[in-house]
């Protein structure tokens, strides 16, 4: 893979996928990033775990709905896709940042790899919408990276 793109929206997606970014950077692996900038307040205490985004979308708006940051990411998003054209697209955990970019990507033929996939509730209404972003991503990533043994077990189920 010679073209990777990173997508992360919050304080936690940062945090966690930053020694993702990190071992890419040390072994010279090309790779974009893009901040949708769904919790923009947050990242601010945590930029500097990462590189400047390549691509920020500035969605926040105040007293934002799901709906609000579904149609910030995705109407700018594909177009990122197209731009870059990436071999896979990188994403972690299950906030609406992570269900839109991979359903994006799935529609282009981009594949995905989840970082910490397979964590469930299996109660779609706990955590809203966070349950429902998780099996979303999961049947639609190429990869999943379980972060324990269970979460490896349920994705297997």
């Amino acid at each position: 893979m010679n073209n990777i793109l990173i997508v992360y929206g919050t304080r936690p997606e940062v945090i966690k996928l930053s020694p993702v970014i990190r071992e890419l950077s040390k072994r010279k692996i090309p790779f974009k990033t893009v901040f949708t900038g769904q919790h923009k307040e947050l990242y601010e205490d945590v930029k500097e775990l990462v590189p400047e985004p390549d691509f920020h979308l500035s969605i926040m708006k105040e007293n934002q709905s799901l709906n609000n940051i579904m149609t910030g990411i995705s109407s700018s998003f594909s177009e990122i896709l197209k731009d870059v054209s990436p071999d896979l697209l990188i994403v972690q955990g299950d906030t609406s940042t992570v269900a839109i970019s991979t359903l994006i990507a799935f529609y282009e033929k981009i594949p995905v790899g989840h970082v910490e996939a397979g964590l469930r509730t299996y109660d779609l209404s706990s955590p809203f919408p966070e349950e429902g972003n998780r099996q979303l991503v999961s049947r639609l990533a190429k990869y999943n990276w379980a972060p324990t043994e269970l979460a490896a077990e349920q994705l297997q189920k």
